[in-house]
């Protein structure tokens, strides 16, 4: 059984989904987690620590409801800002 974590990081909220890729090749959905983040704001993140609470909430909810303990992702999709600020906590 493969599994994949998928993350969608928006300007008002980060949602986290787990699915699994079946012997027949298909995708079924696991897990679902959202969390709302006010970190963010047209795109450019203003408050670092809110949204990385968001991001780790809303995988673990999505683990939760999946059974599983995924922590790397296999697909994002961001409003255009930059990822090493999210996911290191760091300047671009």
């Amino acid at each position: 059984m493969n599994h994949m974590l998928v993350i969608d990081i928006g300007s008002s909220q980060i949602t986290a989904a787990v699915a699994e890729i079946t012997d027949a090749r298909r995708i079924v959905v696991r897990g679902l987690g959202r969390a709302r983040s006010g970190g963010l704001k047209q795109g450019v993140v203003i408050q670092i620590d809110s949204v990385v609470e968001a991001l780790v909430r809303a995988v673990a909810e999505a683990n939760q409801m999946a059974g599983t303990k995924l922590s790397d992702p296999w697909s994002l999709s961001v409003d255009p800002i930059c990822l090493d600020k999210i996911f290191q906590a760091r300047s671009c």
